[in-house]
C-alpha cells in the first residue's frame, strides 16, 4: 500500500512539474516574440527617418509624420512632435541624413514597456556609395504595448558622437521630386503681378511610372507639359499650348528636352537649355509670398537671350516663386494656394 501511495506522489510530482516547465517555456516564447517585434518597429522606424522634412511646412510635416510614423509610434507622441519638430526626429539637412537605427541593447522595463539604446546612424552621398558611417546620434526609445500594438511612446536624441563632414549649408532634400511633386490630382495656385496672364494654376491629370501630365491654365489659354522624373533630373519630354480636351498625352512622342531641375542640388550647379543656361544660385533662400515667408529654398537663375527669371523651389510643395525681367518689365507669379495628394 505504501509503495502504490508513493508512486501516486512521485506522479502528481512530476505532472506538476511538467506544468511548470511548460508555463516557463511559454512565458519565454511570450517574452522573446515581444522583443522581436520591439526590434522590428524600432528598425521600421528608422528607415522613415528620412522620409520626414522636418523644415517643411506644418502641414506637409503633419502629413509626412502621420504617413511614414503611424505604423510605429503613438499618436500622442506625433501630436507632440508636430507642435514641436525642432525636437522631433528626422531629417534636418540634405547631408548627412538618417539612413537607419542601430540597436545597442534592449531591456525590458516593466510589464508592457521595453527601453531600446541605439544609435542613429547618419551618412551622405559618399557613405551611400561606398559604406561607412559620417555621424552617429545616440538615441533612447520607450516602446509600449498600446491596445495590444508595441509603438514607440517615448524618444530621447543626444547630440552627435561624430562630426560630420562640412558641407554647403543646403536646404532639406529628401530627393529631386521633393522639390518637384507630381502626384496625381495635386493644384498649384499662384497670384500674378505686372501681366494680366502672370497669375495661373496647375493640377496633375495624369500620372503613370516615371512621367506625369500637367495642365497649366492662366486664364487665356491652357497648356499641358509631359515631365519624365528621374533621381537626377527633372525633364519636360512633351509640351502642347492651347490644350483644352484634358487628353492623356503621356504616350505622346517627346517634342521637347527641357530640364527644369536637376542634381547635384548646390549653388554652381549649371545646365544648358534651349536659348539659355539654368543655374542653381541659392539652396537657402528667403522668399515672401501670399501664403507667408519660406526659408530653405532653391533658386534657380534662368538666363536667356533677351530676359532673365528665377524660379523658387520649396521641399514639399515645389515652385512658391517665379520672377521674370525683360527691358524694364517684371512680372512675378507666387504660390497663394495649394494641395498636394
Amino acid at each position: 500500500m505504501k509503495k502504490i501511495l508513493l508512486f501516486a506522489f512521485v506522479l502528481m510530482l512530476s505532472v506538476s512539474l511538467l506544468g511548470c516547465t511548460n508555463i516557463g517555456s511559454d512565458s519565454q516564447q511570450t517574452g522573446e516574440a515581444d522583443e522581436a517585434t520591439v526590434v522590428s518597429v524600432v528598425e521600421g522606424f528608422g528607415k522613415k527617418l528620412q522620409m520626414v522634412s522636418l523644415q517643411a511646412p506644418k502641414d506637409i510635416l503633419e502629413k509626412s509624420m502621420k504617413e511614414n510614423y503611424g505604423e510605429f509610434v503613438s499618436q500622442a507622441l506625433i501630436a507632440k512632435w508636430i507642435s514641436d519638430p525642432q525636437n522631433a526626429p528626422g531629417r534636418l539637412t540634405s547631408s548627412p541624413w538618417p539612413d537607419r537605427i542601430e540597436i545597442l541593447d534592449i531591456k525590458k522595463a516593466s510589464e508592457g514597456t521595453y527601453e531600446v539604446n541605439g544609435e542613429i546612424i547618419e551618412i551622405t552621398s559618399t557613405e551611400k556609395e561606398s559604406g561607412g558611417v559620417a555621424a552617429k546620434r545616440p538615441i533612447t526609445l520607450v516602446v509600449k504595448k498600446v491596445d495590444n500594438r508595441w509603438l514607440i511612446d517615448d524618444v530621447a536624441v543626444d547630440t552627435l558622437k561624430d562630426n560630420p563632414p562640412a558641407e554647403e549649408p543646403q536646404p532639406d532634400i529628401q530627393s529631386l521630386k521633393n522639390f518637384f511633386p507630381l502626384s496625381k490630382g495635386s493644384t498649384w495656385q499662384y497670384r500674378g503681378e505686372g501681366n494680366e496672364y502672370a497669375s495661373f494654376k496647375r493640377e496633375v491629370l495624369f500620372l503613370e511610372g516615371d512621367r506625369a501630365q500637367v495642365i497649366e491654365d492662366n486664364g487665356g489659354t491652357v497648356s499641358a507639359s509631359v515631365f519624365k522624373i528621374t533621381e537626377e533630373e527633372i525633364i519636360r519630354t512633351f509640351f502642347q499650348g492651347e490644350e483644352y480636351n484634358e487628353a492623356n498625352l503621356l504616350d505622346k512622342e517627346s517634342n521637347d528636352n527641357l530640364v527644369v531641375l536637376k542634381t547635384p542640388l548646390k549653388t554652381g550647379t549649371k545646365w544648358d537649355v534651349p536659348g539659355g543656361v539654368r543655374e542653381i544660385v541659392e539652396t537657402n533662400a528667403t522668399v515672401s509670398t501670399p501664403l507667408g515667408e519660406y526659408e530653405g529654398c532653391i533658386k534657380v537663375s534662368i538666363k536667356l537671350q533677351h530676359s532673365t527669371m528665377s524660379e523658387y523651389y520649396k521641399a514639399g510643395i515645389g515652385m512658391v516663386k517665379r520672377e521674370f525681367e525683360a527691358e524694364g518689365m517684371t512680372v512675378t507669379s507666387a504660390i497663394e494656394e495649394y494641395k498636394i495628394k
